[in-house]
């Protein structure tokens, strides 16, 4: 479904939201309880915030599926400041093994400045994830959990 002006659904589960086009055509694998998912591709738009504010999620959830990174915290604080409790930051199984070996120094530096806004965030999921970025100095790709499900099956 493409998002127009006038786009309203109603659903009784929770929705993720996943940042990357290659993670959000394989979400299943990325492991969070969601059975739905939309395409946020990267910085989410106006109208995308807005519209996900507005859904009637019911007693679901809006699971942010970012990269781990100051654009993808930054944009989980966007999301949380309009949707409040119903916004979940996706933490997946050993995120901090994972930032730690695989993370790219390019995706901290390149937009470490956005972390500056956060620091006074209440959200204690966006605390723990500053934290860690700032520790290791690096940032994560959401791809990595999709080729981390695929050597599991091996």
């Amino acid at each position: 479904m493409v998002l127009g002006s006038d786009t309203s659904i109603a659903i009784e589960e929770s929705l993720a939201v996943v940042e990357n086009r290659e993670a959000f055509l394989r979400f299943e694998d990325l492991g969070t309880t969601a059975r739905l998912a939309c395409l946020g591709g990267g910085v989410l738009s106006t109208r995308m915030v807005g519209w996900l504010g507005a859904l009637d999620i019911g007693t679901g959830s809006l699971i942010h599926c970012p990269d781990y990174d100051p654009v993808g915290l930054s944009e989980f604080q966007r999301l949380y400041n309009v949707c409040g409790s119903q916004a979940r930051l996706f933490w997946p199984d050993g995120l901090e093994v994972l930032l730690e070996r695989y993370g790219k120094s390019d995706l901290y530096a390149d937009s470490a400045a956005r972390l500056d806004g956060l620091a006074e965030a209440s959200h204690p999921d966006i605390q723990r994830l500053l934290r860690l970025l700032h520790r290791y100095g690096q940032g994560l790709e959401q791809e990595i959990l999709l080729h981390k499900a695929l050597q599991e099956d091996d």
